[in-house]
């Protein structure tokens, strides 16, 4: 089932412009498109860790760096004293999508030190505790600073050990992709309606974005709505977040303000087209930048007053850019802040901002 969507109305905000990676991440906001409690730098108990990030997928030209944050997901974790060793370098071109395990092998150049005690060893910092999105100052030494010579690869290279408390910290965090990409796709809230006699939520799922021969796709399906019935799948520009005052039965994420008029069946099982033949949005890579949302909104006359006669299911939020690619990896080692070498992956690489 294809959609081919062409209209100026699939527009976007601005992005703040800052020396980001990913490029134009918003702060303050869901910039990235995972988030990770487990699988970073700042849980460490005594043995420590060590957490290399690589990234290549910096537009911005030579920069000196003075100043570097990170930001929470939506997960509250705690505060925490810890100690860390900060440092930064270049790597040439293509180390980021075939990292070495050896650290010391991805540098191009000696690493410069960035936060330590001021022999070459992790110092004790305070970490803030995390609400929804809120900013992580990285603490430099005074004076600290990284000449990033704008062609190359930025390596971000974390020593730490002996966390108070140890355990999850929460980090906005997006994956990196070597073979080009068309921006990425986010579930919101996870809350959809609960159609009886279901016992779980009305799910949306999706694939995508994807871009083959000059046209990005954004494919959905869903399970659980109400079964035999009608309704349509919202795109809109506009999140409302809202049950407006408990007439709907879940959140409207996706407010029909582009495009309402597609009109999907449910089957007896209540699923909304499948994995197999999937709602397919598609419209020029040309259009992109742009965000947009999705959400199926069905027709279900068993709902109970004041609560309207539809049921929602969870929604997603589609982040377009052109197609490119996004290096970005990790070089990871959880047993000890002294390893000499690590397990490698491209999943959960923080959101970075520079200055």
């Amino acid at each position: 089932m294809r959609l081919f969507l062409s209209s100026p109305l699939f527009l976007s905000l601005p992005l703040a412009a800052q020396f980001t990676s990913p490029p134009g991440a918003p702060l303050g906001v869901n910039a990235g498109n995972q988030s990770v409690l487990a699988t970073q730098p700042f849980g460490a108990a005594a043995a420590g860790r060590r957490m290399q990030y690589i990234v290549g997928d910096i537009t911005a030209g030579p920069q000196t760096i003075t100043a570097l944050k990170f930001q929470s997901d939506n997960s509250a974790t705690s505060a925490r004293t810890i100690n860390l060793l900060v440092q930064m370098g270049h790597a040439t071109r293509g180390t980021a999508c075939s990292p070495s395990t050896t650290f010391a092998s991805n540098y191009a150049g000696a690493p410069v030190i960035m936060l330590d005690d001021g022999a070459g060893n992790p110092t004790s910092v305070n970490l803030p505790a995390t609400t929804s999105y809120s900013p992580i100052p990285i603490p430099f030494n005074s004076g600290a600073n990284f000449n990033y010579d704008g062609t190359s690869e930025l390596i971000v290279d974390i020593i730490a050990d002996s966390a108070s408390p140890s355990g999850n910290y929460s980090l906005d965090t997006h994956s990196g992709a070597c073979s080009p990409t068309a921006g990425s796709s986010t579930y919101l809230g996870l809350t959809g309606c609960v159609v009886p006699p279901n016992t779980s939520q009305f799910d949306i799922f999706k694939s995508g974005p994807s871009s083959a021969s000059g046209t990005t796709s954004c494919r959905q399906y869903a399970l659980r709505g109400p079964a035999n019935s009608i309704g349509i799948l919202s795109i809109g520009v506009t999140d409302p977040n809202s049950t407006f005052g408990g007439l709907l039965c879940a959140p409207l994420r996706a407010m029909p303000d582009v495009y309402a008029g597609l009109f999907v069946p449910t089957d007896a099982s209540g699923g909304v087209a499948s994995s197999g033949n999937p709602v397919d949005l598609q419209f020029p890579d040309t259009l992109a930048p742009f965000t947009f949302y999705t959400q199926f909104v069905i027709i279900d006359p068993n709902r109970q007053a004041p609560e309207l006669g539809v049921s929602l299911s969870d929604a997603i939020q589609w982040d377009i850019t052109p197609p490119l690619a996004q290096p970005r990896s990790y070089i990871y080692a959880s047993s000890s802040s002294s390893a000499a070498t690590g397990s490698t992956g491209t999943l959960y690489i923080p959101v970075m901002y520079f200055n």
